[in-house]
């Protein structure tokens, strides 16, 4: 079914113009098997995940209607979160920090890799990673995941209005300010596990 939609979604981009024609291009893309997690598979799952978006969301719609009840709810439950600010938001973070580290797990991987040229390519990505937390990344970053969701009809919060929490209970969750949210408790709280990781690595 997900082969079926995204050749008629290949189809449509076309006509509009969205997408070039030629050898190599608009292959057909999978979300990779579930047991395949080895270090630079989940760059490659994210990354598909994005570019099928609209795909999935229209194989979740038909589960949704046609599958057993069972699988109907789950397909809804599925498609209420994809259909979140939160989902884009998180999906767009971890591609720009798994593009970033991509290249390192690549490198933690090889047995021959020498290890000055681990050691730069940890620095390196810290490098990246820290630029990427300041503002003026962040700004640039917020856009994109806004345009994406305009682009998909996906609702973006107000930054100043408070936070409700997607699927559940909100008395869970501190009364905080969206921006307060998607910035300091994920945008930034990501990254820097992601730069603890990288600087425990690096003290080794």
């Amino acid at each position: 079914m997900l082969r079926e939609v995204q050749a008629q979604q290949v189809l449509e981009a076309l006509e509009l113009g969205e997408i070039e024609t030629g050898q190599g291009l608009n292959q057909e893309m999978g979300l990779g098997r579930p047991e395949d997690t080895r270090w630079g598979t989940h760059y490659k799952t994210i990354s598909r995940i994005i570019a099928l978006y609209p795909t999935i969301r229209k194989v979740l719609g038909r589960i949704g209607k046609h599958k057993s009840q069972s699988e109907r709810i789950k397909a809804q439950n599925c498609l209420t979160v994809m259909e979140s600010f939160d989902f884009v938001f998180m999906a767009h973070l971890l591609l720009t920090i798994f593009g970033y580290t991509d290249e390192l797990c690549k490198a933690l991987q090889r047995r021959d890799q020498d290890i000055i040229d681990v050691v730069e390519l940890i620095e390196m990505t810290k490098f990246h990673l820290q630029v990427v937390r300041e503002d003026n990344e962040w700004k640039i970053f917020l856009k994109d995941v806004a345009s994406f969701c305009v682009k998909h009809q996906i609702e973006v919060p107000d930054m100043d209005g408070f936070y409700v929490p997607v699927g559940r209970p909100k008395r869970y969750f501190v009364k905080v300010s969206n921006l307060h949210r998607f910035h300091v408790e994920m945008f930034l709280s990501v990254i820097d596990m992601q730069l603890q990781e990288l600087n425990s690595r690096s003290n080794k």
